[in-house]
């Protein structure tokens, strides 16, 4: 049995749901086997962020977890592909399992995908030739190395770098990740025109991306309604240097079904005035952007374009009359704003037993808040925020969904 045979896959589907480590322990010292079985694990891990790409390509080959654990989710390399002009050459210097490359192959790009682990290699063509995928090579290889020497070139440059360290521990700046794209920009300037980024969602926009880069024109913060992913970067490589400021900032959350909250701004424009500050009150909307917008630091210009008030410059929660449509953030309608009271902290959980902690701009964490009001997690539908008012005074928002 070898894994782009019937048998292999038949094996695959007829044990899809079965516990992975009974398997592994029945069928222990078998390579094929175990090759098999990691299918299976990947399916189970991974099946939901990857469920497009399995949908349309059922023998998709995994060389093994990790590359399947770090992985684009389609949703995220969608959103990739769709930064790429129409119909240019792309090279990814760091494919991997080849998810951001099989979906700008698919959208029609001539792409080259460079991966210098021998296995995730053979994997990706063995998967771009199943797919059919006529557009997309890959190349085994230092691709640090191939660009030095010319043999990587076209229209756009795409690179990931690796935010683990040997040891292990996670790695944030630019300089710190391998490869070193910092290092590399002289080298990308000679053979591409556009450079893309991925980055870690910890590191800071203008210090870590905009200045030390020096040519980025858009920078994008992607995430979900709960979760702010990752950073992307786009590098104008014509330009030797473009200045800070000019920048635009894209903070885009991917919805269910499919929709895109789009909340874009240039760094300029967030140097503005401040907004209207106002301590919401009692059936009043609260609003709390997504992470990513939260990531993209658009404080200021979100109220303005909204037209909402700030409970506080550095508490960023929105509030207004009414809902608003479009706003990129969840809304709550408050309840009851409670002063921060000895009586009120300890009449609290008789009158919500169940409700979700979260701090705004306060000097205490939510568990530890949570913890001294005695109250359990909720269901979602309330919520409780603990907030830094305009004053400086400390109230709760006490919201409902």
């Amino acid at each position: 049995m070898i894994y782009n045979s019937d048998e292999f896959w038949a094996f695959v589907n007829a044990h899809i749901g079965d516990d992975v480590s009974t398997l592994r322990l029945r069928y222990h010292g078998d390579a094929e086997m175990s090759c098999a079985i990691t299918q299976i694990e990947c399916r189970q891990r991974f099946g939901k962020k990857l469920a497009q790409t399995l949908y349309e390509y059922p023998r998709l080959l995994f060389a093994n977890e990790l590359c399947g654990e770090q992985s684009t989710s389609d949703d995220l390399a969608r959103v990739h592909t769709a930064l790429l002009p129409r119909n240019c050459s792309v090279t990814d210097l760091t494919a991997g399992l080849g998810i951001d490359a099989m979906h700008a192959a698919k959208a029609g790009h001539a792409v080259t995908a460079c991966e210098r682990d021998e296995s995730l290699a053979k994997a990706l063509s063995l998967n771009a030739v199943g797919r059919n995928l006529t557009t997309l090579q890959v190349l085994y290889g230092d691709s640090v190395k191939m660009l030095h020497d010319g043999i990587l070139h076209g229209e756009v440059a795409f690179i990931d770098p690796a935010r683990r360290g040997n040891g292990g521990q996670r790695l944030f700046g630019l300089a710190d990740c391998a490869p070193n794209v910092i290092s590399m920009l002289d080298d990308f300037r000679r053979h591409f025109r556009t450079l893309i980024i991925k980055a870690s969602p910890m590191i800071d926009i203008r210090g870590g991306m905009v200045e030390p880069l020096e040519c980025v024109t858009d920078i994008y913060t992607l995430g979900t309604a709960t979760q702010c992913k990752e950073l992307v970067a786009v590098c104008d490589l014509t330009k030797p240097k473009i200045a800070t400021g000019t920048q635009h900032i894209h903070a885009l959350t991917l919805l269910s079904g499919g929709e895109i909250a789009d909340f874009t701004f240039s760094l300029s424009e967030e140097s503005g005035s401040q907004p209207p500050q106002h301590t919401p009150e009692a059936g009043e909307i609260v609003y709390e952007p997504y992470p990513s917008v939260m990531k993209c630091g658009g404080y200021r210009t979100l109220a303005l374009r909204y037209g909402t008030t700030k409970i506080a410059a550095d508490t960023h929660l929105y509030a207004h009359t009414d809902i608003i449509p479009g706003f990129p953030g969840q809304a709550w309608r408050v309840l009851e704003v409670l002063p921060w009271q000895s009586r009120v902290l300890k009449r609290f959980k008789s009158r919500y037993p169940k409700i979700s902690v979260a701090v705004r701009n306060f000097d205490m964490t939510a568990a530890a808040l949570q913890s001294r009001l005695g109250v359990k997690e909720g269901d979602g539908r309330l919520k409780l925020i603990a907030v830094t008012t305009a004053d400086g005074s400390k109230v709760l928002l006490v919201l409902e969904r």
